[in-house]
């Protein structure tokens, strides 16, 4: 071997011993999450989500959702509107809300491998749920 070969050589192995542990980890990881369940929501659920009357909360008025769901951002960054950038949605949903029905709020934990919580609001007639609003959808620990 050349000297410069040897040289060469010697400043790989002298930079790469510290470093082996990190590189021998990662691949560790990698073997190992293969195994693991996967963290994907869209993925995992068979059974779409659907809100049923037993996670209906408090009915409310279109009133005190608005004052309620009002976004302050000092910041401006956020639309002054209920809801902020989802206002629209919330305006959707308000202009589909059939007369007699009422709005309930809700709050429901989903999911069967990725599980989290849904909160948002119902249309609710007498005889069964309309359609719902979601508001935030949050992880939960299972």
């Amino acid at each position: 071997m050349e000297d410069g070969g040897l040289i060469a050589a010697a400043v790989v192995i002298i930079l790469m011993g510290p470093f082996w542990p990190v590189g021998f980890s990662l691949m560790i990881a990698g073997r190992v999450s293969q195994y693991l369940p996967k963290r994907n929501p869209t993925a995992a659920r068979s059974v779409p989500f659907k809100v049923r009357l037993r996670d209906l909360r408090a009915t409310m008025t279109i009133e005190d959702i608005e004052t309620q769901e009002r976004v302050i951002d000092p910041l401006a960054a956020v639309p002054d509107l209920p809801f902020g950038h989802l206002n629209p949605g919330w305006e959707r949903f308000k202009a589909g809300l059939s007369p007699g029905t009422r709005v309930c709020s809700f709050s429901r934990t989903y999911g069967k491998h990725y599980v989290e919580r849904y909160d948002g609001y119902a249309e609710v007639s007498p005889k069964a749920l309309i359609g719902w609003f979601v508001t935030r959808v949050r992880p939960t620990s299972n």
